[in-house]
């Protein structure tokens, strides 16, 4: 008597449809970092809302230059001023936006839009606005924030912004030029503070400020 086996073998997945990338968007879009920074008609930056003061502080791929934004890398900056140059000095009323990847010495991109923005006194000359969107799904946290929230120090709430990152103690401690015995004490003062018991749970908290920062409307304090 011969035996029939019946197999079943489970369906590949298909590509993602447009159902499935709906639902994911929201995901993507809160792991994603919008900044804009606006220049006066000399290039010089005049304000900053909080996510682009985030990406400066960072100092990798732009960082601040005597009010100028800069990209670390001089390949990379010489093709970023050239589309600020570009925008600023082009002679139709409404230029072309340029885009420049910039990547530093980091694994993602930060897309840098220039914008060319009408003077609101209506005076001659073009300001410009700076739109960039960091690809890396990092997450940011606001120093201030974190003092404010949770109580913590100066210390303390950096300590925090660099576990979040991915930073080990031992980095951390490197970083700073302390002992790991001091990060562990702050570390061991942060979790009463906020009220968690392991590492891993601080961390999965503070990510959760992140999402609830980056739905909140920017500060739009100005640069120095």
């Amino acid at each position: 008597m011969n035996a029939h086996a019946t197999m079943t073998t489970a369906a590949a997945p298909g590509p993602a449809g447009p159902e499935d990338l709906q639902r994911s968007l929201p995901d993507i879009l809160l792991t994603l970092c919008l900044g804009i920074a606006v220049l006066d008609r000399d290039a010089r930056t005049v304000a900053a809302d909080r996510a682009f003061r985030q990406i400066l502080e960072a100092g990798d791929p732009l960082d601040l230059r005597r009010g100028h934004i800069r990209a670390v890398c001089p390949l990379e900056d010489s093709r970023l001023q050239g589309a600020i140059a570009a925008v600023r000095h082009h002679g139709t009323i409404r230029p072309t936006p340029a885009t420049v990847p910039l990547w530093g010495g980091r694994d993602h991109a930060l897309l840098v839009s220039v914008h060319a923005v009408d003077m609101a006194d209506g005076t001659d000359g073009r300001a410009l606005m700076l739109m960039a969107v960091d690809t890396a799904p990092s997450v940011h946290l606001d120093h201030r924030f974190l003092k404010q929230a949770f109580q913590l120090t100066d210390a303390e709430a950096y300590v925090c912004r660099r576990l979040v990152r991915g930073d080990t103690l031992a980095k951390v401690a490197g970083t700073k030029g302390i002992s790991i015995h001091t990060v562990r004490t702050q570390l061991k003062s942060i979790m009463q503070k906020v009220g968690v018991c392991r590492q891993s749970d601080l961390v999965s908290l503070l990510s959760r400020c992140d999402t609830a920062q980056r739905v909140a409307p920017p500060l739009g304090r100005s640069v120095a």
